[in-house]
């Protein structure tokens, strides 16, 4: 039986104990009120943002040496989503590896949804983790956890530079030119995500109306539209069925 710690109590991580609990092993859930409660697992999964990924090694890198360490972000720019944050020849766990010498870092998790995951389904279809490291017997460990919490695996061995990066149904290396391609349709997703929020942001700022009735113009229902915080109501007919409440 193994021993889980995971550090973030959001949705991701909230799913993925669920699913260490479901195999039968123990999980430890750590928010950020825990900073004094030291890591007990063998393996570490890392349930917090990117940007957040910096403050937690800061706080507790030590206790991860000699420890499994999961790392399941995206390192997109989430204020433009319009690129990644890390390096063009790099990736987040391959960043994370370099602040951790000493503990074994694999990517997991980073292309399912809390829900998924929870539920072990996507429509008819088991939900399928990946996993990519250098490190065999720590992957081993991880699928194990995985499997035994009802969910499919599929592992990779190309390394946690292509990671972060959509793999090949059996887990085969993706050549680069495959994994440049990858990323362009991950980034051109992110740009057209960053269309859609701009869009409703621009809608949410378009001053609102609020219809009053004032009384009646040669025999019909006058209301009154006032755009909230611009001057220039103007009168127009109202619905019939506002007519009736006039009358």
């Amino acid at each position: 039986m193994a021993h889980v710690s995971i550090i973030g109590t959001g949705n991701m991580g909230q799913a993925i104990a669920s699913v260490v609990s479901k195999g039968g092993n123990t999980v430890e859930l750590l928010g950020s009120a825990d900073k004094d409660q030291q890591v007990t697992g063998e393996l570490v999964v890392l349930a917090v943002p990117y940007p957040a990924v910096r403050d937690v090694i800061a706080e507790r890198g030590d206790q991860f040496a000699g420890k499994v360490v999961v790392d399941i972000t995206n390192p997109l720019n989430f204020e433009t989503f319009d690129s990644l944050v890390v390096p063009a020849d790099s990736s987040a766990a391959a960043e994370i590896a370099a602040a951790l010498p000493q503990s074994r870092v694999l990517k997991a998790f980073n292309t399912t949804f809390a829900g998924t995951v929870a539920s072990g389904k996507v429509g008819d279809l088991p939900t399928t983790v990946q996993i990519a490291g250098d490190d065999a017997d720590a992957k081993s460990l991880l699928s194990g956890i995985v499997a035994a919490g009802g969910l499919r695996v599929e592992q990779g061995n190309a390394g946690v530079v292509v990671a972060e990066e959509p793999r090949h149904a059996h887990g085969d290396a993706v050549q680069p030119a495959r994994v440049a391609g990858h990323r362009r349709r991950a980034l051109g997703l992110a740009r057209a995500l960053g269309m859609v929020l701009d869009a409703l942001r621009e809608r949410a700022a378009q001053p609102r109306l609020v219809r009053a009735a004032v009384g009646r113009r040669d025999g019909v229902a006058i209301g009154r539209q006032e755009p909230i915080g611009i001057a220039g109501p103007r009168d127009r007919p109202l619905r019939p069925a506002v007519d009736a409440d006039l009358a």
